[in-house]
């Protein structure tokens, strides 16, 4: 009966664990779907101040009809690829649950002891020093403003959501070599010019910002890909060895 109990519950919990994965989802989606908007609408803004600044000087010389064609071009592929953007976005994150329960298991979380506790100070203070730049980034625009957020903890594949942009931060305490998840590099490849890396040097005592936009056209053809290998050490005859046979 235990058992039986136990099994349900499980079921239970992780039905609770798909509609919040299901809610989440969602919610980065939306976010994300803003985000773009939000970046191709200010492109195409620039676009129709310059026409209108072109059409102004037409008199001036004849080649302002030239620019004025080159701006119109750039919005109409500014428009469509935003719906090129939006329908990634939607099958990117189309949602099927599923679940079978294979077993239970309690996880112990280990610390990394003091390595781990610095590396986390600095991590805070690097996203700290980012956040802060956002900040003075969007100067007194309290729209702008209410839209930077620390999404560090939502598995975004990034670090904070911005007016403009999204943005990974990774911080050091000196400095060092820039290293990318899987998920970030594939999430940095799907948003092109959204996605910005910024890397934080001497996080600790005076931050020194590096932004770079669209790390994966910038880094392409110089990144190294590594593969994480990980072991498992059998013994299958320890009982032998341990009474010393």
């Amino acid at each position: 009966m235990e058992s039986v109990v136990t099994e349900k519950e499980a079921y239970r919990i992780l039905e609770k664990v798909r509609q919040e994965c299901e809610k989440r989802l969602n919610e980065v989606k939306e976010n994300t779907k803003g985000i773009i908007v939000s970046y191709f609408s200010e492109q195409i803004k620039k676009c129709e101040e310059r026409i209108k600044e072109y059409r102004e000087r037409m008199r001036e010389s004849p080649n302002y009809e030239k620019l004025i064609r080159m701006e119109e071009g750039k919005m109409r592929r500014y428009r469509e690829e935003i719906k090129k953007k939006l329908k990634e976005l939607d099958n990117e994150y189309m949602f099927t649950g599923f679940h079978e329960l294979i077993g239970l298991a309690v996880i112990i979380r280990r610390e990394g002891g003091e390595e781990g506790d610095i590396r986390r100070i600095v991590e805070k203070a690097g996203m700290e020093a980012a956040l802060e730049y956002e900040r003075r980034r969007a100067g007194g625009d309290i729209e702008n403003l209410e839209k930077i957020r620390d999404v560090s903890d939502s598995l975004r594949g990034y670090d904070i959501e911005s007016f403009d942009r999204v943005i990974e931060v990774k911080s050091f305490k000196t400095t060092g070599p820039v290293e990318l998840t899987s998920h970030e590099w594939q999430t940095a490849s799907r948003m092109g010019d959204i996605y910005w890396l910024y890397v934080v040097e001497n996080a600790l005592t005076e931050p020194r910002i590096h932004t770079i936009q669209n790390p994966v056209e910038r880094f392409r053809d110089r990144v190294k890909r590594i593969p994480i290998i990980d072991y498992r050490y059998v013994i299958e005859n320890w009982k032998e060895q341990a009474n010393g046979n």
